[in-house]
C-alpha cells in the first residue's frame, strides 16, 4: 500500500516537472517573439573594487577591458589607498589602453 502511494507521488512529481519544463520553454520562446533584439546596447560602466593582488590579478584586471560587448563601456578600478599593491598592476593595464577612456 505504501509503495503504491509513493509510486503515485513520484509519478505526480515527474508530471509536474515535465509541465514546468514545457511552460518554461514556451515562455522563453514567446518572449523572443514578443521582444526581439533591436541591436541597441547602451554604454555601461563596470565598477571593479580592488584590494591586494594575487598571481592572476593582471589577467583578471585585463579581462575586464576585453569584454565581449559591442556597446561602449568603461572600467572603473576602485582602490582604497594609493599604496595598495594592486595600483601598479592597474596602471599597467591603463598604459595598455592609452588612447581609450572607454575600453
Amino acid at each position: 500500500m505504501i509503495q503504491d502511494i509513493l509510486l503515485v507521488l513520484v509519478g505526480v512529481h515527474l508530471f509536474c516537472l515535465i509541465i514546468a519544463h514545457i511552460c518554461t520553454w514556451y515562455y522563453f520562446a514567446r518572449y523572443n517573439r514578443l521582444y526581439p533584439l533591436n541591436g541597441f546596447e547602451p554604454p555601461i560602466s563596470v565598477i571593479k573594487p580592488t584590494k591586494g593582488v594575487d598571481y592572476l590579478a593582471y589577467d583578471v584586471f585585463r579581462g575586464f577591458c576585453e569584454q565581449n560587448y559591442s556597446g561602449r563601456y568603461e572600467v572603473l578600478f576602485c582602490v582604497e589607498d594609493q599604496t595598495d599593491p594592486c595600483v601598479p598592476v592597474i596602471q599597467q593595464i591603463v598604459r595598455e589602453y592609452p588612447d581609450n577612456q572607454w575600453c
